[in-house]
């Protein structure tokens, strides 16, 4: 019912109030009928968008690398299930020695493209994708005067998985794989968050690539890939979040002959990386 607060203009006041309410009343009960028939609560969020982005750095005391990357879903929502589309490139150098006399600077350029799915069961989400990876290493060795050039590409398979652990906690397992140098990786990330918004965890890492022939010529030890080992904090928001991690990264390296073993965290060195996504 209408409420007259301010109208007390002379003798006026009772006669409109009682105008109103034989005709506004009438008029108000069939607009919250037709509310009622027409529009419904839920507490599914918003979209944000079909498309994703991001843009990212990762240094360490031998390597950098910068990246970024599009995801495209042409059905739907960005966190909806259904078909998705990927594209992605980066640019970086490392360096290592050869032999304990030949250092050894390298360059390198990737690129893919993939299409994939998303699905979501209840509290899992599952992210595959297929296609097509290409890799660009140059290696300068400056003691012997050389400049090598080698071009590879090949299949790519990448799978991403995100767990909520109840409302506070979180963790992620990513696998990536291409032909490429037989290069993958895993990493996996357990966060919690202190804030609706922010998130802090702790990660670990494994990344292999096939280098035989051309980084490691000793007969004492083999480089089976890089290690990581760290903690990261997390802000997201509706369209996006910002991250950076750090901690300490090191050599998987086989040990041959009479002291036969495994380092997992040969020679460590700390390492940093920041990550930025953005959905719209």
């Amino acid at each position: 019912m209408l409420q007259l607060r301010d109208l007390r203009v002379c003798g006026l006041a009772p006669l409109v109030a009682l105008g109103l309410q034989a005709t506004v009343a009438p008029a108000s009960t069939a607009v919250a009928q037709d509310f009622g028939k027409n529009w419904e609560t839920t507490t599914e969020p918003a979209g944000v968008g079909s498309r994703e982005i991001w843009f990212g750095a990762d240094a360490g005391a031998h390597n950098w690398l910068v990246y970024s990357g599009s995801t495209y879903a042409p059905f739907g929502d960005i966190h909806a299930d259904g078909l998705r589309l990927r594209a992605s490139s980066g640019y970086g150098q490392y360096s290592y020695r050869f032999d304990i006399n030949t250092p050894v600077k390298a360059y390198k350029t990737t690129a893919d493209v993939m299409i994939g799915y998303q699905y979501r069961i209840g509290e899992l989400t599952a992210k595959a994708f297929f296609g097509w990876a290409m890799l660009n290493n140059e290696f300068d060795v400056p003691t012997r005067s050389l400049h090598l050039q080698k071009f590879e590409n090949g299949a790519k398979g990448a799978l991403e998985l995100w767990l909520n652990l109840g409302a506070s906690a979180w963790t992620s397992l990513d696998f990536n794989y291409a032909d490429t140098r037989s290069t993958w990786s895993v990493r996996s990330r357990t966060g919690y968050r202190v804030l609706p918004t922010v998130s802090l965890g702790i990660e670990g890492a494994f990344n292999h690539s096939d280098l035989t022939g051309e980084v490691q010529a000793s007969t004492k030890f083999s480089v089976e890939g890089n290690t990581r080992v760290g903690a990261f904090a997390r802000y997201e928001w509706f369209g996006g979040e910002i991250s950076a991690s750090g901690g300490y990264s090191g050599d998987w390296i086989e040990r041959k002959g009479a002291n036969a073993g495994t380092d997992i965290l040969n020679r460590p060195q700390v390492y940093g990386t920041v990550n930025l996504i953005i959905q719209y």
